[in-house]
């Protein structure tokens, strides 16, 4: 079966410039449509979602969000059709078109959740940790479980952690991130988030 394919880039860490506020983008056959973060949590469709047991993080969740087909008008849900999804840390999943685009409550929706902007997802920390013990990655500990390194480092000992480790050792794998690689904001951003899922930890 020869499939259709429709690329869609997913950008709310953090964008080429760092200062500039988290943007998704859209690709359609070389036609790009950008939402930026405030402009989708202003839309009249974003609802408040509550997910009593998220299958990946193994707990509550709590999510502001909008349907995906709204951002999609248009597109012709072929049984064969295939959404990609590819996050700026590389992460790539390719999606039914028909799933994506449904709008029938009676069946399942595709929502688009939407971080709040005290809260960025870590997407430099991911390729090579997990979080709540979701992810494959196995060079680094967990960054939540069984403790946040907010809970034992303070802000200023995490971001010289980050931009310089202090100290080396035999073994070691995780490198300094250079302004070029990280901003200050992003490191304050990833900061905050890990702040953020402290109090959101999963059990064993």
């Amino acid at each position: 079966m020869v499939c259709s394919t429709m690329a869609l880039s997913l950008i709310f860490i953090a964008s080429a410039d760092a200062s500039a506020d988290p943007v998704f983008d859209v690709v359609i056959n070389g036609e790009i449509d950008h939402f930026a973060r405030d402009a989708l949590l202003a839309r009249i469709e974003a609802t408040n979602i509550e997910i009593a047991h998220d299958v990946a993080y193994g707990g509550p969740m709590h999510v502001r969000a909008v349907p995906l087909a709204v951002l999609l008008p248009g597109l012709d849900a072929a049984t064969d059709g295939v959404l990609e999804a590819v996050a700026i840390d590389g992460f790539a999943a390719q999606l039914p078109l028909d799933l994506v685009t449904n709008t029938d409550v009676t069946r399942a929706v595709a929502w688009l959740a939407i971080e709040p902007e005290d809260a960025h997802w870590p997407s430099q920390c991911l390729p090579c940790h997990t979080l709540n013990g979701a992810g494959s990655s196995t060079v680094g500990p967990d960054m939540n479980k069984p403790m946040n390194p907010t809970e034992y480092l303070t802000p200023n000992g995490l971001r010289t952690l980050i931009r310089n480790p202090v100290r080396s050792w035999p073994g070691q794998l995780m490198p300094g991130f250079t302004t070029d690689q990280m901003s200050d904001r992003e490191i304050d951003s990833v900061i905050a988030y890990l702040t953020h899922m402290a109090a959101r930890r999963t059990l064993p």
